[in-house]
């Protein structure tokens, strides 16, 4: 009933107060038994339903007051939904907070998105058994003070001729791992990632990844992942895939679905053990010392179009230790300015920024001000390997206007390169987490000198 009744407001026309049908109307029913899970707002006009993930829905409600979706929160629990978790953040303007809620059934989780500032409330529903919770912090055990925490960036492997891709590893204080992406399709990648995690492993021979963060499916951020799953699943443990994959060509362009489906099909025959969180906006993830709080996913975008694909990727906040770190992924000028309506400085403030390579192509960026770093990690080679010469296109990301907070920043000492702000090349960058700051940053060659 939900489609065919957006079906009829698309429909409809305003002037003649006539409904008007294509010839061959028909409507697919696939998943209609889902969009029944979601609760009837009664008086709301619906805005549209969207697939935002695989066997999930969203349902878009425009021009919603704070009373009405109180008034909605209620009619969730009257139709049989228990709240699991509550996520309360400034929203933009300080007066109000976004509010994102996790409903559960047995069946079915119902997340709500709330936020105040442009006056949306997003409904996505998902069967049990296609996401895991992300689970609370009261059920996040562990072993404390076995070593410290560390962010290590991987250089992006300009030496194979690549100037740009993404990897990043964070060393938890019980001594197992985060990874975010991986970089590029090729064995020397996934041979680092590996190289690293045992350079940095209190037992070598007992790695655990607790979670694998993927940020979006371009190739210069998850290519590596086969590779590493092929190599090295016998010889570590994943707990946990953390990531949200767009999968409706009425939303994002189908150019990009076959790399969503093979990445998930990967996770699936490689690590069939792990837990598969298809997150959104709003949720926490409570992992050792770690916390993660999503703070953009596609979701956030409907009922606009994905033209271009960074615009898919994720955005999300790493605190431990009292360090908080700002994974900006791919994100672009659209996205950001999403995030940029949505999130109070508090919520944004960030002591290291991951910069996407080609940086926000928006002149200027708000957001960077923001967020406002201590330490600027970005994974972008600017020099041809073997020439030693700059290339024009990655100098010109670094330069260009859209990010002069970095390079061109009014206190010219704030950011320097091999100080505070790291250019990946084919480095190792590693960041050592102490009480409330960064205690440390060290820079290496190459993985070779880190290992060595």
């Amino acid at each position: 009933m939900l489609k065919l009744y957006v079906k009829l407001e698309e429909a409809y026309h305003k002037a003649s107060g006539t409904i008007y049908f294509e010839k061959n109307l028909h409507i697919v029913t696939e998943g209609e038994e889902m969009l029944r899970a979601i609760p009837e707002f009664a008086g709301k006009m619906l805005s549209g339903i969207y697939d935002c993930t695989r066997n999930g829905y969203q349902a878009l409600f425009e021009d919603m007051t704070k009373a009405e979706f109180t008034s909605y929160c209620e009619t969730v629990e009257s139709a049989g939904y228990t709240l699991y978790t509550k996520n309360d953040s400034w929203a933009y303007n300080s007066k109000n907070t976004n509010q994102f809620l996790t409903y559960i059934t047995e069946e079915h989780v119902l997340t709500l998105l709330y936020t105040p500032s442009v006056k949306t409330l997003r409904v996505i529903v998902e069967s049990r058994a296609d996401t895991a919770l992300a689970g609370l912090e009261s059920e996040n055990q562990y072993t404390k003070n076995v070593c410290s925490t560390l962010l290590t960036q991987i250089g992006v492997g300009y030496a194979q001729g690549h100037q740009n891709g993404m990897c990043y590893v964070m060393r938890l204080e019980d001594g197992s791992f985060l990874i975010v992406d991986g970089g590029h399709a090729a064995q020397v990648y996934a041979d680092n990632i590996y190289k690293v995690m045992r350079e940095q492993a209190p037992d070598p021979d007992n790695i655990v990844i607790a979670a694998w963060i993927f940020t979006h499916t371009h190739g210069d951020h998850v290519g590596v992942f086969p590779y590493f799953a092929a190599l090295y699943n016998n010889r570590v443990k994943v707990e946990r895939f953390i990531y949200n994959l767009p999968v409706s060509s009425a939303f994002v362009s189908s150019e990009w679905f076959d790399g969503n489906t093979g990445l998930e099909q990967t996770v699936k025959m490689k690590f069939p053990n792990a837990e598969v969180n298809r997150t959104h906006p709003g949720q926490i993830f409570y992992i050792r010392n770690a916390k993660i709080n999503i703070l953009y996913t596609a979701d956030l975008y409907a009922s606009k179009k994905i033209d271009y694909f960074n615009t898919a990727s994720m955005v999300f906040t790493i605190e431990a230790d009292g360090v908080k770190t700002m994974i900006l992924g791919d994100i672009g000028s659209d996205g950001a300015s999403v995030i940029s309506s949505i999130y109070n400085g508090s919520i944004l403030k960030s002591d290291v920024i991951q910069v996407a390579h080609h940086g926000i192509l928006s002149s200027p960026s708000t957001l960077y001000s923001t967020i406002n770093p201590e330490y600027v990690l970005w994974p972008l080679a600017t020099t041809d390997y073997k020439t030693k010469e700059p290339l024009e296109k990655y100098v010109g990301y670094k330069n260009g206007s859209h990010n002069n907070f970095f390079t061109k920043n009014a206190d010219a000492t704030k950011y320097v390169e091999g100080v505070n702000l790291f250019l990946a090349e084919d480095d190792v960058v590693v960041l050592t987490f102490g009480e409330n700051k960064v205690e440390k940053a060290e820079l290496f060659a190459d993985v070779s000198a880190y290992v060595k």
